[in-house]
């Protein structure tokens, strides 16, 4: 099934390693078009060529900064709820996982911001066909959600995150 942006500051910040596992936190993001990840996310996963990086295309950052589109993943993940899915997540030189609230929607969710914590919904991604959801928290006033990946580089290759297809 399929599930479902940028900041500078400390590199790579947002991803945790915890054993086998890749704890990937997204910010849920309603001003980017695409998810946008930086290339050490799945280092399983080949970066595939995207039109974007093909034609030596550039993503802007909130703070107006330009960081080159290097190409995609298509990264399968688990929800904290243990729901299974895939997201395509671009590549770029960024320090946190953006994820476009509206791929999320395009994908068959609904996502619900509430900040009152204290009610037992809260904010979540709904799939509007099971009705599964997927908690977001806040944090640091802004929304996030945890998505995790395997953690396992190809066997023999050393490079896996760097390497680009094309």
């Amino acid at each position: 099934g399929n599930l479902m942006g940028f900041a500078q500051s400390d590199p790579h910040q947002d991803m945790l390693i915890e054993g086998e596992w890749q704890c990937l936190e997204c910010t849920a993001d309603s001003g980017a078009c695409e998810w946008v990840g930086n290339p050490e996310i799945a280092p399983h996963v080949n970066m595939i060529e995207t039109e974007h990086s093909r034609l030596g295309k550039h993503w802007t950052t909130a703070s107006g900064e330009e960081v080159p589109a290097l190409g995609a993943k298509i990264v399968p993940v688990l929800t904290d709820e243990w729901e299974q899915g895939s997201v395509a997540i671009h590549m770029a030189d960024v320090n946190k996982v953006l994820a476009s609230v509206s791929k999320i929607c395009d994908a068959g969710n609904k996502v619900v911001f509430d900040n009152d914590e204290k009610t037992a919904e809260g904010s979540y991604i709904e799939n509007k066909a099971t009705k599964n959801r997927t908690k977001i928290r806040k944090k640091n006033g802004v929304y996030v959600f945890n998505l995790w990946t395997w953690n396992k580089h190809k066997k023999g290759d050393k490079t896996s995150p760097n390497n680009r297809a094309g």
